[in-house]
């Protein structure tokens, strides 16, 4: 008699790995590299935007 986990519906993957035989690859993380910020002289000299792709508004348009 199977228990839960074990016979027809338990996928492969899982039985190797449970039994130590799928290596595991390390993930890598790209970082983001960034730019050096400029020096402001005088208010409002250094504006930021931040773009976004469409959205919907609350009257139902793009």
């Amino acid at each position: 008699m199977a228990t839960a986990g074990q016979g027809r519906g338990e996928r492969p993957h899982a039985v190797l790995d449970r039994n130590g035989l799928v290596q595991h690859r390390k993930r890598r993380r790209n970082r983001a590299v960034g730019t050096p910020l400029s020096q402001p002289r005088q208010p409002n000299d250094l504006w930021c935007a931040d773009y976004k792709s469409e959205f919907m508004l609350a009257d139902k348009r793009y």
